[in-house]
């Protein structure tokens, strides 16, 4: 189970939005190891669901936190 990169996706973005950037780039690295293709666009399509609460929770928590990790957006 230490291969499966949601884990490190969503431990980047917890570590960046509280604001601990050095664990959240350890956590950037083992993901970009995982997931080398891993971008902002790419998680958006994914699109798990189409609830507008689930979507603006993920803008808000998840995908904000990875941008301030330094994910890409392309």
């Amino acid at each position: 189970m230490q291969d499966f990169w949601p884990y490190e996706l969503y431990l980047v973005a917890a570590y960046a939005q509280k604001g601990d950037m050095a664990k959240a780039a350890e956590a950037k690295e083992r993901l970009l190891r995982l997931q080398p293709i891993v971008s902002i666009q790419r998680l958006r399509a994914i699109r798990i669901s189409d609830n507008p609460a689930y979507l603006q929770q993920s803008e808000t928590h998840v995908l904000a936190g990875l941008c301030k990790a330094g994910i890409l957006e392309q």
